[in-house]
């Protein structure tokens, strides 16, 4: 199936870098993010419930695209979440135009079809999040060239959670150590895209106007309604200085 028709929007960030808020507002505006985790938006056990923290990125393209092929480059996301960005880059270009292709010819089969499954059933705009996409982008590209790359910034992440997992940091505790680091951004920020967003702006509705208008999706009427929106997606203001 040739899929250059689809124009998914990719979302990409770091890791602890406000990803997952950033397509949690989007969802709660009307974004789909995939079959997989759309069937669960109004289930608490769900990973797709709307009001979860985290991660809301759909568990079809995680598990069986995003993790499979990370593990075919020898890249390893562990290592950019605990701060080795340097080694993550470099290895990441290693790779010219005709290793991507060949990475696209090996791996097409194994999940042709089921794109379609997670995306088409959409009304709305559509596409899906994974601070990992970064690392894709090239392979992405020649897969859905109509695609659209949206990036969401940060610039700090004041009192990230401690401990999510027992006996692990959460990827913001990483992100809060390293951010400014000059390879951080490297990783992360410097690949060319379509839209950028600046976490810290989240209380700007002219700037979170222009993020849904981009997206295609309503726009907000009032600072009002963007506050109200916030709180109903349990916003914390602290985390941007407010």
């Amino acid at each position: 199936m040739n899929y250059s028709t689809l124009e998914p929007f990719i979302l990409c960030g770091a890791p602890g870098g406000g990803t997952s808020y950033f397509t949690k507002f989007l969802r709660g505006n009307g974004f789909f993010a995939g079959t997989s985790l759309e069937a669960g938006r109004d289930k608490h056990d769900h990973l797709g419930y709307i009001h979860r923290r985290k991660w809301h990125e759909s568990p079809f393209m995680s598990a069986t695209l995003t993790k499979p092929l990370l593990i075919q480059m020898g890249v390893s996301h562990d290592a950019a979440i605990q701060g080795h960005y340097e080694l993550v880059y470099n290895k990441l270009h290693e790779y010219g135009d005709e290793w991507w292709q060949e990475l696209v010819d090996k791996n097409y089969s194994k999940f042709s079809g089921r794109l379609e499954e997670e995306f088409t059933p959409a009304e709305t705009p559509y596409g899906w999040k994974d601070p990992r996409n970064v690392y894709l982008l090239p392979f992405w590209k020649k897969i859905f060239p109509n695609a659209k790359i949206v990036t969401v910034t940060r610039e700090m992440n004041p009192s990230p959670s401690q401990e999510p997992y027992p006996g692990r940091e959460d990827e913001g505790v990483y992100f809060a150590k390293n951010v400014g680091n000059p390879w951080l951004e490297k990783l992360f920020y410097s690949h060319d895209d379509d839209f950028r967003f600046r976490f810290e702006d989240f209380y700007d509705l002219d700037k979170v106007n222009e993020l849904l208008e981009f997206i295609g999706l309503k726009t907000l009427d009032s600072f009002g309604s963007l506050k109200a929106m916030h709180k109903e997606l349990k916003f914390q203001p602290f985390k941007i200085g407010k």
